[in-house]
């Protein structure tokens, strides 16, 4: 599929359903299905696409070593230019990914301690 200049890669149909023109840019329609009544919804809302954590292995004579550094994607930054750009996690966000971690792992008797 091949798009000309200023063309729209959103279909003038889904900005009319929107309420929008139908050349505006994809940023429009997706700033305002982030929210409703001023609250995040779906996959901004969801904290699992926020969280994330940076893993290093170090190997050395069949030792296995890791350092893990947790991250806030910032999803819910007010500065939209900040999604998805990654920082170090707050003592609150780094609990809610190692709890999160730990709930889906215990399967294989594995626990992380932060």
């Amino acid at each position: 599929m091949e798009f000309e200049a200023g063309e729209s890669i959103i279909p003038p149909e889904m900005n009319a359903a929107y309420d929008h023109d139908e050349h505006a840019l994809p940023s429009v329609l997706h700033r305002q299905r982030a929210k409703e009544h001023g609250e995040w919804v779906g996959f901004n809302a969801n904290s699992v696409f926020n969280d994330g954590l940076m893993v290093k292995l170090l190997v050395n004579d069949g030792q296995v070593q890791f350092k893990a550094l947790p991250l806030d994607l910032r999803e819910q930054d007010a500065r939209v230019l900040n999604h998805g750009v990654p920082v170090p996690a707050s003592p609150a966000i780094a609990d809610r990914i190692v709890t999160r971690l730990n709930k889906i792992s215990a399967p294989f008797n594995t626990r992380l301690v932060f």
